[in-house]
């Protein structure tokens, strides 16, 4: 479904470089409830990205970051 309307929108657009900057808010969906680049994540996955995401800022900070 995220995927499907990730296309939509972006075909709707006629910008393909939508689906990449597109977010699905999924409000009946039990867990996660977010949509990107045609996919749903898991609460799981937002936390294991964000993590990922907060260790390569920390990584490039350096020693003194």
């Amino acid at each position: 479904m995220v995927e499907r309307l990730t296309h939509l929108v972006a075909d709707a657009a006629g910008d393909p470089s939508l689906f990449a900057r597109t977010w699905v808010l999924l409000t009946e969906a039990p867990d996660g409830g977010w949509g990107l680049e045609g996919h749903a994540n898991t609460n799981a996955e937002l936390v294991a990205a964000a993590r990922a995401q907060i260790a390569s800022l920390q990584a490039g900070q350096g020693a003194g970051g």
